[in-house]
């Protein structure tokens, strides 16, 4: 028998009288549960089979009246299962449901409820800001770097003008930038609607045929001679 096992047959030794097994059922069972009592030399260590089953029953005793103290002990708490936007701006209002749970685990249903309505807040505010961002007509040629993620996030990472994805413009050594569609040179606006994604290989390409598009038409315009 190892140690533990006569630590506990000493403990029982003390609690042989008929009724006082109530009190070796916590300690027991926790060893038990701690593994470092085997179910099967438990009937040894308790030293016959009618001392046994009033083990057995003082162990369903005190499990049904743990059961009974954790019910009275529950609490009815408020959880958050959704969120409305709130009459204020970069407010939400939450969805609340009534709820039952045990005493220990009301902490960490108020947590939880904190944790999503910051995170519906931050979720609010930036639609707000992407709102702002889409509907504003900006009056410079450079554009700012909340509309750019909007941008490249619309045309999912993708070039516009040979369609290939953010990893394979990457791999050949360009770059994702955005453009004009209707230059700014031609009265083309900073806003959302006039911009997209382009490879800066797409994008030079562009500029430069453009340039040679402009240095032919005057060529031609010029009077010969």
């Amino acid at each position: 028998m190892d140690r533990t096992g006569i630590r506990i047959n000493k403990f029982l030794d003390g609690v042989r009288e008929p009724g006082c097994f109530a009190e070796a059922v916590t300690f027991v069972g926790k060893c038990m549960a701690s593994h470092r009592v085997r179910a099967s030399v438990l009937t040894g260590l308790l030293g016959s089979h009618d001392n046994y089953l009033e083990y057995e029953e003082c162990r369903r005793e005190h499990v049904r009246s743990g059961f009974k103290d954790e019910l009275e002990r529950r609490k009815t708490v408020h959880l958050y299962v959704g969120f409305l936007e709130g009459e204020t701006r970069n407010r939400v209002e939450p969805i609340i449901k009534e709820i039952e749970v045990a005493e220990r685990f009301k902490a960490q249903v108020d947590s939880l409820n904190k944790k999503n309505l910051e995170k519906a807040e931050r979720d609010l505010k930036h639609r707000n800001r992407v709102i702002r961002v889409k509907n504003n007509v900006y009056a410079t040629r450079k554009v700012p770097a909340m509309l750019r993620t909007v941008v490249f996030e619309r045309d999912s990472y993708t070039c516009q003008l040979c369609l290939q994805p953010k990893h394979v413009v990457h791999a050949r050594g360009a770059w994702l930038e955005v453009d004009h569609v209707v230059e700014w040179e031609d009265g083309g606006p900073t806003s959302y609607s006039n911009l997209q994604t382009a490879c800066s290989t797409c994008n030079k390409g562009r500029h430069h045929a453009k340039r040679l598009t402009r240095h032919s038409s005057i060529s031609d315009s010029l009077p010969s001679g």
